[in-house]
């Protein structure tokens, strides 16, 4: 397991030439720096990782993994290591994805606390032919650029959407009957060309609530005033039988977290 030298604190500043990722920092925006000439001497007489390598965070968020893209950057020592790995024998591209599998978990489920040489040296991997590891990674970067690009999509669009938001229902400029639509936030302009409601005479009335002016027939009313809430019943988990050769999902508040749910924990049958 290699790592890069320590860097001391006097020897960082907030802003500088050579970006040093610290364990808070991997694999994100950099907020601390190291001088050229440091990160030349550190560079060419110690170890720095080749361009391809995997890191991976030894501490803190356990088991998170960078491939180094070769640009001039410096690591925080034993918190950011990675392996001289023999390309000859495992990809560093196969070798990236085999630790997505979170091998330092343990059989119990839980992480361990911190990842140490032993810990590496442990890891069994196996082994497949050079074409078959090529083959892959081909497949595993492949969607991993779309769903890259598909992220990229999303905040494109919640930033529209934050914009449309604030046209309507802040400035309030929403297409109004008998007044010329509004320019659409859509295309990246920061006001109506036309001009919306407001702008284009909407009647304003003062709210006491809101102590501001909102658009004449507007109201302000609690949720409860105007909506339903309500919640399931849990099939106890007691009675075997409501759990066993189940054939629909039963979704837990717990996998609840991820956007898309494909499977679940339990079952339950149609009765």
């Amino acid at each position: 397991m290699l790592m890069c030298k320590r860097v001391l604190k006097h020897q960082t500043s907030d802003t500088g030439e050579i970006p040093f990722f610290k364990i808070s920092t991997f694999g994100g925006v950099p907020d601390t720096f190291i001088s050229e000439e440091l990160y030349e001497d550190f560079k060419t007489n110690y170890n720095h990782p080749k361009k391809g390598d995997v890191l991976i965070s030894a501490a803190g968020t356990l088991g998170k993994t960078v491939i180094y893209d070769g640009k001039p950057s410096y690591f925080q020592d034993s918190n950011i290591v990675w392996i001289d790995n023999d390309e000859s024998q495992i990809l560093n591209k196969y070798l990236y994805y085999f630790y997505q599998t979170k091998p330092w978990q343990t059989t119990t489920g839980s992480t361990i606390k911190r990842i140490y040489n032993n810990d590496l040296r442990a890891l069994k991997i196996e082994k497949l032919p050079l074409s078959t590891q090529h083959a892959i990674t081909s497949v595993l970067s492949a969607l991993d650029d779309k769903i890259e690009l598909n992220n990229r999509i999303n905040e494109v669009l919640e930033a529209k959407a934050k914009l449309l938001y604030d046209y309507w229902f802040v400035q309030f400029e929403f297409p109004a009957s008998g007044a010329s639509a509004p320019l659409s936030p859509l295309d990246g302009s920061r006001s109506p060309r036309n001009g919306g409601y407001k702008s284009s005479g909407g009647k304003m009335v003062y709210n006491k609530k809101l102590k501001r002016e909102i658009p004449e027939g507007w109201e302000v009313k609690r949720l409860e005033e105007i909506a339903k809430t309500g919640s399931g019943g849990t099939p106890k988990s007691t009675i075997k039988s409501y759990y066993e050769n189940g054939t629909i999902a039963w979704i837990n508040s717990g996998e609840l977290n991820d956007p898309f749910i494909v499977n679940t924990k339990n079952f339950i049958p149609d009765e």
